[in-house]
C-alpha cells in the first residue's frame, strides 16, 4: 500500500494530476491486500476491517460513486468463503460492519451540507444529476469502441513513466509467480 501510494502520487503517467481515480489506489491497494490475505489464510475479514473498508468505500462514494463497483467486486471474495462455510453470521457481521464504516463516513459529510442548508443541492447535483443528466460528449460513448479507446490511452501515459511501468509490472508478475493458483482465481475476482 505505501509503495502504491508513492508510485500513484509521484508519478508523472497522470499528467493532468489530481483525479480521483489515483488518489483512491492506495484504497484499492488496501482492500485487494485484505482480501488477498484473508485468502491466503484461510480465514474471515475482521470486524475491523470491515469496518475500515467500509469507511474507505463510503470516502469513495461521495468522491466518485462510479467506483464503487470494486468494492461490489471486491466483497464477492469474502462473501463466497461465508456462504460456503455456511457462515450466514459471519456473512451478515461483515455487511452490518462495512454498511457502518460507510455510513461513519457518510456522518461528517452529511453534517456539513446541513449545516449550510444545502442536502437537497449536494443530493440533487451529486446523485441526480449524475445519474440521469450526465451524458458523455465522447464520440463511441457506449460502444466496445469507446471503451477500449481509453485503456489504450492510458497504457499510452503510463509507459512515458518508465519508473512507474517497471514497478506495476514487475510487482504484477512477481505476485503471479508467487501465488497459488486458488489466490489467482482471487486476484482475477478483485
Amino acid at each position: 500500500v505505501p509503495a502504491t501510494a508513492l508510485l500513484a502520487y509521484t508519478t508523472t503517467a497522470f499528467f493532468h494530476g489530481g483525479s480521483v481515480e489515483e488518489l483512491c489506489l492506495p484504497i484499492f491497494a488496501y482492500v485487494v491486500y485484505v482480501g488477498l490475505n484473508t485468502f491466503a489464510k484461510g480465514s474471515f475479514v475482521s470486524k475491523q476491517q470491515a469496518f475500515l473498508i467500509g469507511i474507505l468505500s463510503g470516502l469513495v462514494f461521495w468522491s466518485k460513486f462510479t467506483l464503487v463497483g470494486f468494492f461490489i467486486g471486491w466483497f464477492i471474495l469474502p462473501a463466497a468463503g461465508h456462504i460456503k462455510s455456511r457462515n450466514i453470521k459471519g456473512l451478515l457481521r461483515l455487511v452490518l460492519f462495512i454498511a457502518a464504516g460507510v455510513f461513519a463516513a457518510t456522518v461528517p459529510i452529511a453534517v456539513y451540507f446541513a449545516l449550510n442548508g444545502a442536502i437537497t443541492d449536494w443530493l440533487t447535483v451529486y446523485l441526480y444529476n449524475n445519474i440521469f443528466l450526465y451524458s458523455s460528449s465522447d464520440s463511441g460513448s457506449g460502444s466496445l469502441f469507446g471503451a477500449i479507446v481509453p485503456l489504450i490511452n492510458g497504457c499510452a501515459y503510463m509507459s512515458f513513466n518508465g519508473l512507474f511501468t517497471v514497478a506495476l509490472y514487475g510487482l504484477g508478475l512477481w505476485a503471479v509467480k508467487k501465488i497459488y493458483k486458488e489466490d489467482k482465481a482471487a486476484l482475477l475476482l478483485i
